[in-house]
C-alpha cells in the first residue's frame, strides 16, 4: 500500500533545492547580464518546487496498462459496448425516406419490441391474444404494428407509437 504524505526526500526538495536553483539562475543572469533580485528567484523557486512536490503525490503509480482488445464474434459483429444499439440505429435510419425499407426493416422490429413488452408486462402476444394487445395498444398502434404501411410515419405518429409502447 502506498504512503501518501510528506516524506525526508520532499523537506529535502523543499530546504535546499530552491536556494541552489535560485543561485544557479542568478549566476546565469549575472554572466548574461541581467537583472533579478535573488529574493524573486528563490521565490520562483519554491513555487516551482512545491508544485513538482504535489503533482508527483497526484502521480498514478498503479494504471491497469491493458488496452481494450475488440475482439469479431462468429456473426461477424464486433464485440464492444454498444454494437447492438449501432445496429438498430442503422437498421432505423434505412426506413427513413423509403416506404419498402421500413416496411422490412424498422416495422418488424418495433412490432418485436411491443410484443417483448406486452409479454413481460402483461403474458400476452399480439399472435396469440390479439384482442388483448389491441385493447392495450389502442387500435391505431396496433393497426401500424400488424399492416404494412404506406408512407413513412411522421414525426407525431412516431411520438404516439412510442409513447404507447413505452406506457405498457
Amino acid at each position: 500500500m502506498k504512503r501518501y504524505g510528506f516524506g525526508k526526500a520532499q523537506c529535502w526538495l523543499l530546504v535546499w533545492f530552491p536556494p541552489l536553483l535560485a543561485g544557479a539562475v542568478y549566476l546565469v543572469q549575472m554572466v548574461v547580464g541581467a537583472q533579478t533580485s535573488l529574493w524573486q528567484l528563490w521565490l520562483v523557486a519554491l513555487f516551482v518546487t512545491v508544485a513538482g512536490i504535489l503533482v508527483r503525490g497526484l502521480r498514478v503509480e498503479d494504471i491497469d496498462e491493458t488496452i481494450p482488445v475488440h475482439t469479431v464474434r462468429s456473426n461477424g459483429m464486433v464485440d464492444r459496448p454498444f454494437a447492438e444499439v449501432t445496429r438498430w440505429e442503422n437498421r432505423l435510419s434505412w426506413g427513413h425516406n423509403d416506404v419498402k425499407r421500413f416496411n422490412t426493416a424498422v416495422r418488424p422490429r418495433i412490432k418485436e419490441l411491443a410484443n417483448e413488452r406486452l409479454q413481460l408486462r402483461h403474458g400476452i402476444d399480439c399472435r396469440s391474444h390479439p384482442s388483448q394487445a389491441r385493447q392495450l395498444l389502442g387500435n391505431d398502434v396496433f393497426q401500424f404494428l400488424n399492416r404494412p404501411a404506406r408512407s413513412v410515419p411522421n414525426p407525431r405518429q412516431w411520438s404516439v407509437v412510442i409513447h404507447t409502447i413505452e406506457e405498457i
